[in-house]
């Protein structure tokens, strides 16, 4: 067994009765989640699924989820993760793609083999699928050496269960998720788990578990601000971290103005199974103001380097280029990005947008994530996104779509063309703009570009 499985097993054995995870106000036991992940085992067995073949799992936030992780990883049979909120000639074709003969494990729907042989990869612990916010999602596999290094960070030498809750929302087929689930598992800690996030379900558990810690996408922290949510509510947290999408300054500095409580950002992507960067809350006290816009220092061990994109030499500290990373989770050679960033001289990173989501407006680039944080800025405009759409002389050019602000008049587009105009150049200035009474998103609550060009186009 890997050590990550004997770390899993270890904690299952401390006290089998006591409380695990909470799902739908129930709370399951150790001894619950063991005797699934052991049926399962059994149910595997017998089709004929050994040690080092693949299990495709049909990642929905439940229980049985949690106990089909738990038996893969101690009997290590990789999982191939499969998004539920895929419909399902998509999910179907997935299957299909990936494993001629498949072995799908779904909380809906019980265990279900194919015939053929199911996929081997001996030193994979779990294969992810990115959120394809700006194209096809890829897959990322993740050894059970790295996972085993990225959970093994602050776990004690001796397994014990632990006092606090961890809620989590983010979708298991997700990297957010599934570190929440696998690190509160690792680590003895109870889980509450919901479904997907919505503010009166998680302000409630935050009023019952009273976590000091906790973590909200950059969409979450304005519903908040949105809602009817008084300090109170939230009186037990010290901090709130926040991810998978860039979230502008002046919504960090309005929610702390309201609440009262730090915000600390992170960086971190699949493929790096985890957070790479954030900002501690010494470094919030010292330099918050001063280095507004950052995501925070690199976690130890982890190296950051900007990069020319079209030569790829190393930039100096405070120029923008390609973000490159090594590290231990990463191994020896550093690993380029798609994101544009730069490392400040106090070692502060700076995500400045993405490569793969450049709008080529007459030979100039236009970075569509870099747009929309500006008109967000705007007082009226809750939330935005931006997409190239194809034009004969140009190219490529801007269009912008937005949420208005609930309550408050919606801008018209030559006060939006005006906001914009003082902030950024001229030829990054959207043609058009779209008011949407809501913008779609990713179940991780990121803006969906696929979905949005759809949209437009369908306009």
């Amino acid at each position: 067994m890997s050590e990550l499985g004997r770390r899993l097993q270890a904690v299952l054995e401390i006290d089998p009765s006591a409380a695990c995870v909470e799902f739908d106000a129930t709370w399951h036991s150790w001894c619950h989640l063991s005797a699934e992940a052991h049926a399962l085992d059994e149910r595997l067995t017998a089709a004929g699924i050994a040690r080092g073949d693949a299990v495709a799992v049909v990642m929905r936030n439940h229980p049985a989820t949690v106990a089909a992780l738990v038996c893969a990883l101690t009997t290590e049979r990789p999982v191939l993760v499969l998004p539920p909120y895929l419909p399902d000639d998509a999910l179907t074709a997935a299957i299909a793609a990936r494993q001629p003969g498949p072995v799908v494990v779904d909380p809906g729907a019980g265990l279900r083999t194919g015939a053929g042989h199911p996929t081997r990869l001996p030193a994979v612990a779990v294969e992810l699928l990115t959120s394809g916010t700006t194209g096809p999602p890829k897959r990322v596999p993740l050894t059970l050496e790295r996972l085993s290094h990225v959970l093994g960070g602050n776990v004690p030498a001796v397994p014990r269960l632990r006092d606090g809750v961890r809620i989590v929302w983010a979708p298991l087929a997700h990297i957010g998720g599934l570190w929440g689930v696998l690190q509160s598992l690792v680590e003895g800690r109870r889980l509450s788990l919901m479904t997907r996030f919505e503010v009166a379900g998680w302000v409630e558990r935050v009023r019952v578990h009273r976590p000091t810690v906790t973590g909200l996408p950059p969409t979450g922290l304005r519903m908040l601000l949105d809602a009817d949510v008084t300090t109170a509510d939230l009186a037990s947290l010290r901090a709130v971290t926040t991810g998978t999408a860039t979230a502008p300054a002046e919504l960090l500095v309005a929610f702390e103005a309201r609440f009262g409580i730090p915000v600390l950002a992170t960086y971190g992507a699949t493929e790096f199974a985890g957070a790479i960067a954030s900002w501690t809350l010494a470094d919030h006290r010292d330099f918050a103001t001063r280095k507004r816009g950052s995501v925070g220092r690199p976690h130890a061990g982890v190296e950051l380097r900007a990069v020319d994109p079209d030569t790829f030499a190393i930039l100096p500290a405070g120029s923008t280029g390609l973000l490159e990373v090594r590290g231990a989770q990463l191994g020896p050679a550093w690993v380029r990005t798609s994101d544009l960033a730069h490392v400040d001289h106090d070692g502060f990173l700076f995500i400045d947008g993405r490569t793969d989501d450049a709008i080529l407006r007459g030979g100039f680039k236009v970075s569509a994530g870099a747009l929309a944080d500006v008109l967000e800025q705007h007082p009226l405009v809750a939330a935005a996104g931006v997409i190239g759409v194809p034009d004969d002389r140009l190219g490529e050019v801007p269009v912008a779509v937005f949420e208005a602000r609930p309550g408050d008049p919606a801008p018209d587009e030559a006060e939006l063309v005006a906001f914009l105009r003082t902030r950024v150049p001229a030829h990054h200035l959207p043609v058009a703009f779209h008011l949407v009474e809501r913008l779609p998103r990713t179940p991780t609550l990121k803006v969906d570009a696929v979905a949005l060009r759809e949209l437009v186009a369908a306009q």
